[in-house]
């Protein structure tokens, strides 16, 4: 596909790196400095200007575009980008917009501007840390299949279940959920039967929630969902998340040192308690029982006040702690500190960018629906439609043999969730989704040796 990225921000050259390895891409930026980062880093055609101006969209090649990104600093720049860009010829268009008043009515804007898809950085920040809030255990929740599958990311403690030198086939692990994939000292695996986990280990779980819920209480954690979280900083994100918390019965206490924010944070959320003071004081803290909540997310404008906060909050016992980080090279400091479920937004917004990149790409295959990278890009997790002759039709999964590194992580049969097992049968029209390590597929049956 000829793909334009107009933006060379960081989450515009994280989508020209991750897309340029596929796809023709052209970054537009009127930021030279910005633009020379790309063209000395990146394979990608590079033109300097700016992305609204017709002109320089048609030398780009917006008239045949597959697909216009728009990721610049600018909603206003942003949107004019993709109504001329369609206007020109453009097939697609996906735009980045953060201010809540224009995405407030989205049908409305795509209609009106011939947008394809909206993406906001900060409502997709809350929507991933609302996932979290449902299987608080987990380090990450990723959905999939139209969000009746989830892949979990977690790291195994000393006190699991998991970790008694047991082979996965030993440990008789419930059948509602499968161990797709393990990190071990650095290194992605696609586990077999004789797998033995340890301490640290990163595990990917696919399954359904009600699934994932009884293997986390089967190796010793409690699943339930959180009941009372507590939020610093009144941003936008916080807004979002506070809404999406209440709806699912969720107590939200957001703390906020601007009075004029509180007022307004007050008329926003009437079902919320919102308190005036400094969300980073230790004694502020504790004077609202930092100690009884169940969740703590840190989402000021600081990413040195959130991994602070964060880490002050998990040292009081506090058993969820999620940051806001905006700096991508700050997540391995996270992690170094046990805050394993830090999000950043730039990094939530070009992930979806790319899934959208990948969902309208059709060149590859058109049994391929959706391709996921995960662990770090070690992985990919793909969706496919089984065709009618697949050679994987009326089998058990047992008697097929498989290619190295590749694993049927759930199928999905009508209304039915399956997390697959040997005698798992699959029929034509299913949709299933795939792990791999380092196999490039094109087709379903190349699953298949």
């Amino acid at each position: 596909m000829h793909i334009i990225i107009v933006g060379s921000g960081k989450v515009g050259f994280a989508l020209a790196q991750e897309l340029s390895q596929q796809h023709d891409i052209t970054v537009v930026d009127s930021n030279a400095e910005a633009l020379e980062r790309s063209a000395g880093r990146l394979d990608v055609n590079c033109i300097l200007g700016n992305g609204a101006n017709l002109e320089i969209l048609l030398q780009a090649g917006a008239a045949s575009a597959d697909l216009i990104i728009a990721a610049a600093g600018s909603d206003e720049l942003n949107i004019v980008v993709c109504a001329i860009a369609k206007s020109q010829g453009a097939r697609q268009t996906v735009v980045r917009i953060r201010n809540p008043e224009y995405t407030r009515e989205p049908e409305l804007l795509k209609n009106a501007l011939g947008i394809s898809r909206i993406i906001n950085p900060e409502y997709e920040a809350a929507l991933e840390i609302s996932r979290l809030l449902v299987l608080p255990v987990a380090d990450k929740v990723d959905s999939f299949a139209n969000e009746r599958v989830e892949i979990v990311t977690y790291t195994v403690e000393v006190s699991d279940r998991l970790t008694g030198g047991k082979t996965l086939a030993q440990l008789r692990l419930p059948e509602q959920v499968l161990i797709c994939g393990v990190v071990h000292k650095g290194e992605y695996f696609v586990p077999g039967g004789d797998f033995v986990i340890r301490e640290g280990d990163v595990l990917y779980l696919s399954g359904t929630l009600f699934g994932l819920h009884h293997f986390f209480k089967f190796i010793g954690h409690s699943s339930h969902k959180a009941k009372d979280i507590m939020i610093i900083g009144g941003s936008r994100t916080a807004v979002y998340l506070a809404r999406i918390a209440h709806k699912m019965g969720i107590r939200v206490c957001i703390i906020e040192r601007d009075a004029a924010r509180c007022t307004q944070l007050t008329a926003l959320l009437p079902d919320c308690l919102i308190l005036c003071g400094d969300g980073t004081d230790e004694e502020v803290l504790l004077s609202e029982d930092l100690k009884k909540k169940d969740t703590f997310v840190a989402l000021t404008d600081s990413d040195e006040e959130n991994v602070l906060a964060s880490f002050y909050a998990k040292k009081q016992g506090v058993p969820k702690v999620i940051p806001k980080i905006n700096r991508q090279n700050y997540l391995d400091l996270t992690n170094q500190l046990g805050l394993e479920s830090a999000v950043c937004p730039r990094l939530v917004t070009a992930n979806h960018m790319f899934r959208y990149t990948q969902a309208i790409d059709n060149t590859r295959s058109r049994d391929m629906q959706k391709l996921y990278r995960f662990a770090n890009g070690a992985a990919e997790a793909i969706e496919f439609i089984v065709p009618q002759g697949s050679r994987l039709l009326g089998q058990p999964l047992a008697r097929l043999r498989l290619r190295k590194n590749i694993l049927i992580a759930a199928i999905v049969h009508g209304k039915e969730v399956i997390v697959p097992n040997g005698k798992s049968v699959i029929a034509a029209g299913d949709q299933v989704l795939v792990l791999t390590k380092n196999v490039p597929l094109e087709k379903f049956d190349d699953i298949l040796l």
